[in-house]
């Protein structure tokens, strides 16, 4: 092949050649005083290191799964082995209760190759609206939630700013009862 390199031994009987990524074949002819000249070839298969490829990190709701396509030119296994569908494929579905980071290990024959994926749990976003309120017409008050994420407040009307954590109501005619999420 075109990537092949004779280190020594050319004109002997012991011939070093070093290989590239293509495999291919090498000839030679052999000559003595004795008879006519041998020729022959010398097939050489040249593998693959191996790869491993376990695809882009991602994130999940908690009680969630995504699903890993992964890739890799041999035997395949993940580590940890929990809270995986498959074990020893590319294509699996992964649900882990925390934050996990997955390796996935490929061995061929001419070694061990690895790549990580971490799947994120997120938390579970919650919300409290704070206790009842009674105004008289005519007066405001503030509504202030607590929790995690954004907050949306509903109906919008008469709120200083429904999407923000503490607003203002100044309900104009009857009484309202306003929910966050």
């Amino acid at each position: 092949p075109g990537d092949a390199t004779i280190n020594s031994g050319q004109g002997t009987t012991n011939l070093n050649v070093t290989f590239g990524s293509n495999s291919g074949s090498v000839g030679f002819t052999g000559y003595n005083n004795c008879g006519p000249s041998v020729q022959g070839t010398y097939s050489v298969m040249v593998n693959p290191m191996p790869t491993a490829n376990a695809g882009p990190d991602v994130s999940i709701c908690p009680g969630g799964n995504t699903t890993i396509n992964a890739s890799g030119n041999g035997t395949l296994a993940w580590t940890p082995p929990t809270n995986l569908s498959c074990t020893s494929c590319p294509n699996l579905v992964a649900n882990p209760g925390s934050t996990t980071t997955y390796t996935l290990t490929v061995t061929n024959s001419c070694g061990i190759g690895s790549d990580t994926v971490t799947i994120a749990v997120g938390t579970t976003p919650s919300v409290n609206a704070g206790a009842d309120k009674s105004i008289c017409s005519g007066e405001s008050t503030s509504l202030v939630a607590s929790g995690s994420g954004s907050f949306s407040w509903n109906p919008p009307t008469d709120l200083s700013c429904p999407g923000c954590a503490s607003t203002f109501v100044n309900p104009l005619f009857a009484s309202r009862t306003y929910t966050v999420t």
